[in-house]
């Protein structure tokens, strides 16, 4: 049998991200939070999650978009 061996080299660059607040934010409650970017990659996305971390984000959950 042949061994076919093929690479390809891509260099990704994280999105811009807008985040928009979709209520007052209330310490101590969840807040909505509408989150919009461009996928710069010719193929579209299937499986992915969003996973915020920061300041103030007592227990960061991954979301299935």
């Amino acid at each position: 049998g042949q061994v076919v061996a093929k690479e390809l080299r891509v260099r990704l660059h994280a999105p811009e991200l807008t985040l928009t607040l979709l209520a007052p934010a209330v310490v101590g409650q969840e807040t909505p939070v509408q989150v919009v970017f461009q996928n710069p990659l010719p193929e579209t996305l299937s499986g992915a999650t969003l996973c915020m971390e920061g300041a103030g984000v007592s227990c960061p959950k991954p979301l299935r978009m």
